[in-house]
């Protein structure tokens, strides 16, 4: 007896159509297995028959066999899962419709989406249940409320293996056009010559550290390098800044900003003899 659990897509956000075409496409093109594995998981079907069937299929290929409409029920039956999804004549449905070069750029992007709605339903209700028992501390319950929409975010920004000449476009439009803007600065200038020479500026991948004993001028480089004659690079490109220090940042801070617009010596400052 086939167990399709259609009804599922009537209750929580799913698109079976999306599913089975993605599923039919790797039957009928194993490279598209590759794009589909990249940014699927059998988790992220709505269906328990499509969780099992892309599950197989993930074996098949780890196995390095191919996956096809032979191979495909074979591992099904050897796990005695083939009946649960419906046999051999679901598997050859999912053929039914699928073009000869199926492009599923776009269902997965579908079932992925579907996905993350359904993972925001079951992380709310989870919430509201906890938090309607009252049997757990408030502030626990929001931690992991916290924790499971943090773990959603974190799956909907990944994007699976990218190829070098993707990159390159996306940093640099191409590396002809980069050639030929000839601009040795490719990042935020600093405007300290030596600095900007070293890493060709600021990049946007980067995570810049500036680390140092205290009183060595840190906060003064970061926030505000030779005020008089070049304002920071945070306020020239207009880019936004986050200084952080483990001493009190609520004196230390503010009052070197002062101390450096009024052209006084910090410590002069802190003496309360501004000149």
């Amino acid at each position: 007896m086939a167990t399709t659990d259609y009804s599922l897509a009537h209750t929580l956000p799913a698109n079976v159509e999306a599913e089975r075409s993605i599923l039919g496409a790797i039957l009928l093109d194993n490279f598209a297995y590759n794009q589909a594995a990249e940014h699927l998981k059998p988790e992220d079907f709505s269906l328990d028959s499509h969780r099992r069937i892309f599950s197989r299929m993930v074996d098949l290929s780890e196995s390095s066999r191919a996956i096809d409409i032979i191979t495909l029920p074979e591992e099904l039956d050897r796990r005695s899962e083939l009946e649960t999804i419906g046999g051999v004549a679901y598997i050859s449905s999912l053929l039914d419709g699928v073009p000869d070069r199926p492009s599923i750029e776009h269902y997965i992007k579908i079932v992925r989406d579907k996905s993350l709605l359904r993972g925001l339903i079951h992380a709310a209700n989870a919430a509201i249940v906890r938090a309607s028992e009252q049997s757990d501390p408030a502030e626990e319950i929001l931690n992991d409320a916290e924790a499971s929409i943090l773990q959603l975010s974190e799956k909907r920004i990944g994007r699976g293996f990218l190829g070098v000449q993707e990159i390159v476009k996306e940093s640099f439009g191409s590396v002809d056009a980069l050639l030929q803007r000839g601009q040795r600065i490719t990042g935020l200038a600093t405007h300290y010559t030596d600095l900007d020479e070293i890493t060709s500026g600021l990049q946007r991948s980067d995570l810049i550290i500036i680390a140092a004993r205290p009183s060595m001028g840190k906060t003064a480089f970061a926030s505000g390098p030779r005020y008089g004659r070049t304002r920071s690079c945070a306020h020239f490109h207009r880019r936004h800044c986050r200084p952080s220090s483990e001493r009190n940042a609520r004196q230390g801070a503010p009052t070197e900003a002062i101390a450096r617009r009024s052209r006084s010596a910090n410590r002069g400052l802190l003496a309360a003899h501004v000149r």
